[in-house]
């Protein structure tokens, strides 16, 4: 079984956070305004998966940030985030205008991050979802596996995608929790319209 440890992820993504802001006022002449989980405005940014919010042409834009620790030529997109009540970041993100996907280049170690409008994410991750939730064998299947490989047509066209299953726990005050996660891989050059940076 895959098992995710948190508290190690939101780390890594803390300390990545600098490059993201680099990476916003080099490409765009943008400082980052960041919303945390400290205050209620915050607070009510990240409950629609709103990470940051940049300023292009004076017009705010709000971000949705992924941070993967390698390239695998795809992107994860959560379908549900704590089963079976929970959905995932796609399919919950409200207001959200742009998904930055921040990777390492597989064999070099290079920074890159992919750039996609939000809406071209959230229309994948709901014929995904809607394709997990007819195909019962899939969560069957994922009961014994990580992932299993599926063929899903999206517009006519016929795609290889891997459904995924992480176990994630968490640790506060002492407390364990643990929750299960859904997701499925799409491969960005099934997705074609987004923008690759090398930064």
């Amino acid at each position: 079984m895959m098992k995710s440890d948190m508290d190690t992820q939101l780390n890594y993504e803390q300390s990545q956070q600098l490059l993201a802001n680099k990476f916003y006022k080099d490409h765009f002449n943008s400082d980052t305004t960041r919303y945390d989980w400290g205050d209620d405005y915050g607070r009510s940014m990240q409950r629609r998966d709103i990470d940051c919010s940049i300023s292009i042409n004076g017009e705010q834009v709000n971000i949705s940030e992924k941070f993967r620790r390698e390239d695998w030529g795809d992107i994860w997109i959560e379908l549900y985030s704590s089963y079976p009540n929970t959905l995932g970041w796609a399919l919950t993100g409200r207001g959200v205008d742009y998904l930055t996907y921040f990777t390492k280049k597989k064999y070099t170690n290079e920074n890159q991050v992919y750039v996609v409008k939000h809406c071209i994410i959230e229309k994948f991750a709901q014929q995904m979802y809607k394709f997990f939730t007819d195909n019962v064998d899939i969560y069957n299947e994922l009961k014994t596996k990580n992932r299993v490989n599926k063929v899903v047509e999206v517009d006519g066209k016929l795609m290889n995608v891997w459904f995924t299953k992480s176990v994630s726990t968490r640790t506060i005050n002492g407390k364990t929790s643990e929750w299960t996660s859904y997701g499925a891989c799409i491969k960005w050059s099934d997705i074609k319209d987004y923008e690759l940076y090398k930064i």
